[in-house]
């Protein structure tokens, strides 16, 4: 359990057609984009800029489910007690079939993060689950961190919500703190519509669960566009974005992410996520 490890997708993805879809393409021809589109016969690709650096990258081509219009994905992982710093981005995507591609790898420098002009707000919490159990293992105290972000045609993040949590190991003797953090581009018109958070622990595990989302008027003209984090729009319900720390050490995250409306094929989703232990 040395490395993480991604499990199914649960991440949605509602792209609309016409001129924004043309647009990115034509900005956008990376080898990567090239390779992707030389490998689809039918449909019409659109390409993401990477903005940042990794290193020991790979790429990852994953086919999603059609879902109200748009494309459903899942993402998640877990591993431990290994330290992890890990970012993934969407750098491709072919609406007509639900397929994507993503690129994954170490960050050489910082990832994207809120840019001046931005808002935000967020939150903490932290408790202790105990009883009479003697902590047995000697595995260091560990945390982990996941910041999931809606990136605009230049990899310029217009939101984020991110999510923190430490925690210390051994069965019913877990002591944890969690934080989270929503951010948005108020300056180019962002807003928040919603925001909830929730932490807490048994003798297992600490967990930290966070849903939000945003809404431009002016980022499309005459169509407002949305984003959200931890939301499944098969079922119109909110499914929250969460990381988990076990008493052993070892963590697992996920989340489920979507953007439409307006020119939503402008935006690309970014995700960084680290432990330590």
């Amino acid at each position: 359990m040395g490395k993480s490890i991604r499990s199914g997708r649960k991440r949605v993805v509602r792209i609309g057609a016409g001129a924004a879809t043309v647009l990115v393409a034509a900005l956008f021809m990376s080898p990567v984009a090239a390779n992707a589109q030389s490998t689809s016969s039918h449909g019409r690709w659109i390409y993401y800029p990477l903005g940042v650096t990794l290193q020991n990258a790979k790429f990852t081509t994953v086919a999603g489910t059609k879902s109200d219009g748009g494309c459903q994905f899942s993402e998640s992982g877990r591993g431990g007690p290994t330290s992890v710093s890990l970012y993934e981005v969407e750098v491709a995507l072919d609406p007509s079939t639900c397929t994507a591609k993503f690129e994954t790898g170490t960050p050489a420098t910082s990832a994207s993060s809120a840019p001046r002009g931005s808002s935000s707000t967020g939150g903490s919490a932290s408790g202790v689950v105990s009883s009479t159990t003697a902590r047995t293992t000697a595995v260091a105290d560990p945390s982990s961190y996941q910041d999931n972000q809606w990136l605009d045609p230049f990899g310029i993040q217009v939101n984020a919500q991110e999510q923190w949590l430490s925690w210390t190991t051994g069965y019913c003797n877990i002591s944890w703190s969690a934080k989270w953090k929503w951010s948005w581009l108020s300056a180019d018109g962002w807003s928040t519509r919603w925001t909830d958070s929730s932490a807490g622990a048994n003798c297992s595990r600490a967990i930290v669960s966070t849903d939000s989302a945003f809404k431009n008027g002016i980022f499309c003209s005459g169509v407002t566009t949305y984003s959200y984090f931890g939301w499944n729009n098969s079922t119109k319900t909110k499914t929250p974005d969460h990381l988990r720390g076990y008493y052993d050490g070892t963590y697992e995250w996920d989340y489920q992410d979507f953007v439409n409306g307006g020119c939503s094929s402008l935006l690309h989703h970014g995700h960084k996520f680290s432990y330590s232990g």
